[in-house]
């Protein structure tokens, strides 16, 4: 594992509530991610607890499967997979020319490497992008308006440049409808979003628990305060690429699920949605849209045996709380300074919960990894059980 130059010659350039950036001195293109061990739910911000070994945890699988979506190899066995997904859409998804670039170079990232330092932890070394802003703005004769205006966007003007750009966009895909799902509510009041917005068959089942002939993609903002739903349209004109630049990254997402929904399928364990963060760059070569971020348990809804092994855990365990029951009044009233509006915050985890959530992380990675990463840790089978006895 590769050793982390010293930290006193790095700028911290963003801390959010569970993660942190820096930015190394003489590195002009390069930034360092790091993965703490506090944790959120329902955009609250950092909770009261941390998690042990989440950041650890988050960097090894990062690190796995940034490498593991890069090998050319596993879409080439892809291609041969019973995916289980609808025989004509997965044929189309093969036929496409960003899946035909996937067999040849694997995935494109924003991943250098991962770096350790004793006492410090570890972090996920990255290629920086350029992030555009958005600012909120009145509009003025209407009453309770606001929007959100955004500077330095992906641009086509920028092709050739050599920049890179963040694509302001959360790509969410769907393979179904899990309990708990923001889909569900959204289906019940208005059907037709699944055959319009969602490009799903007319006799797709919209029940709790089903799910869909192949995987679906919603885009939601990144950079403001709250996750926004945008229409497709809004979708492609915020994200500054041309159609066919768009185009790309949808395939690339259904794929990137494709490959995930299997990679979870040989270890038992469901898949039902997740996110990707996407970087474009504006190559000499030829432009790319590059995989960022991370990815891990954070970003995924994942089930084993009806138990969840994800953030959705803490989601449960806090969604008849008080303080979840207020804050979600709050958000739908649809203020700005929602948080103003929630009396209490959470209260801490209780002491035997605290226990069985803080194996959550380490079990997942080791289960990924296919190997001991985290020694004295249960087995899935092993935790599952103790974790029903919590939920």
């Amino acid at each position: 594992m590769n050793k982390l130059q010293d930290p006193a010659k790095a700028n911290l350039v963003y801390e959010g509530s569970v993660k942190r950036i820096w930015k190394p001195e003489k590195e002009n293109d390069k930034l360092w991610f790091q993965f703490t061990d506090a944790y959120s739910v329902f955009d609250w911000g950092r909770m009261p607890d941390d998690i042990s070994n989440k950041g650890k945890s988050l960097a090894l699988m990062g690190n796995h499967f940034f490498n593991y979506f890069a090998d050319p190899k596993i879409w080439q066995k892809l291609e041969t997979s019973d995916t289980g997904l609808e025989q004509n859409w997965i044929a189309e998804r093969f036929k496409h020319q960003s899946f035909k670039n996937l067999t040849k170079s694997g995935m494109p990232h924003h991943f250098i490497k991962l770096i350790e330092e004793k006492d410090k932890g570890e972090f996920l070394e990255v290629v920086q992008g350029i992030v555009p802003k958005a600012t909120v703005h009145n509009v003025s004769g209407i009453k309770g308006n606001s929007v959100y205006a955004y500077e330095n966007l992906p641009s086509t003007n920028k092709e050739g440049s050599g920049e890179r750009y963040l694509v302001p966009l959360e790509v969410v895909f769907r393979f179904g409808l899990p309990q708990g799902s923001s889909l569900i509510d959204r289906l019940k009041a208005n059907p037709e979003y699944a055959t319009k917005a969602l490009g799903l068959p007319a006799d797709t089942k919209i029940d709790p628990d089903s799910f869909f002939p192949y995987p679906v993609l919603e885009f939601y903002t990144k950079l403001e305060p709250s996750d926004r739903l945008l229409s497709l349209q809004e979708a492609v004109l915020l994200s500054g690429l041309s159609a066919e630049q768009f185009d790309t990254l949808s395939e690339q997402t259904l794929m990137l699920a494709v490959a995930l929904r299997q990679f979870f399928k040989e270890r038992n364990i469901e898949l039902w949605d997740g996110k990707f963060e996407f970087l474009v760059e504006y190559a000499k070569t030829g432009t790319k849209i590059l995989l960022a971020d991370s990815i891990g348990p954070d970003e995924l809804r994942l089930i084993y045996k009806n138990c969840h092994l994800s953030k959705e855990i803490l989601r449960q365990i806090y969604k008849d709380s008080t303080w979840a029951k207020e804050l979600s009044s709050a958000k739908k009233s649809g203020g700005k300074d929602w948080k103003k509006m929630v009396s209490k915050g959470p209260e801490p985890l209780a002491p035997d919960t605290k226990k069985i959530v803080d194996q959550l992380y380490p079990v997942i990675t080791n289960c990924i990894a296919g190997k001991e990463l985290f020694g004295e840790c249960p087995d899935l089978d092993q935790y599952v059980k103790t974790l029903e006895k919590v939920l």
